[in-house]
């Protein structure tokens, strides 16, 4: 892209770049930012749900209201909600990581050694649904009963597994405190929105 090309294509040499013109005392605080950065504290929420994964069908256009919608979101917000209202659970409004892990069930055609195998993770689905949708149909589940946004996901990862139980498994792990000046505003104007 032409309004790009004077700036160098990885971050080793942006950065290099950047602190070609800066004085020793942004250095300085450069560096205090990246170590309070780093000591930010992390919590995790390990969540299990006795469900058999199936991914949402993509968005749809609905001439009567002029929205899109997705059919079957509705559903698995308001199983999500009944799973955690017994739960001490925070409301997450910062960043987070999600490890997504749903537990496919197990072909019936599979032979005894292969259902341990499988069970054991060496053998993974291949077929439908792809781990993008489920990925998507997870991580909307979440938005407004445990998390704020899915857009403060950080990091996603979505894996598919065969298991006799099928399941899904989440770890949610999320900063207890804001990153940036920037990203607390976001936070707050996201807040002050909802």
């Amino acid at each position: 892209m032409k309004e790009y090309d004077n700036i160098p294509l990885n971050s080793d040499g942006i950065v290099k770049t950047l602190l070609e013109n800066l004085s020793l005392s942004k250095l300085d605080e450069i560096e205090k930012k990246i170590k309070k950065t780093k000591k930010i504290e992390w919590k995790t929420i390990h969540i299990i749900l006795d469900l058999e994964p199936k991914a949402t069908p993509r968005p749809r256009y609905s001439g009567r209201t002029g929205t899109f919608y997705v059919k079957g979101a509705h559903s698995n917000k308001v199983f999500f909600k009944k799973y955690i209202s017994d739960k001490d659970l925070p409301f997450i409004t910062g960043a987070l990581k999600v490890d997504c892990r749903c537990y496919i069930k197990t072909p019936s055609s599979f032979s005894k050694s292969d259902m341990i195998i499988a069970e054991l993770g060496y053998i993974r689905p291949i077929s439908k649904p792809d781990w993008d949708n489920l990925g998507k149909t997870y991580s909307d589940m979440l938005t407004d009963v445990l998390i704020l946004d899915d857009a403060h996901i950080v990091d996603g990862r979505c894996s598919k597994y065969y298991s006799l139980h099928p399941r899904i498994e989440m770890d949610i792990e999320y900063q207890l405190e804001p990153d940036s000046k920037y990203n607390e505003r976001k936070i707050n104007n996201i807040n002050e929105r909802k």
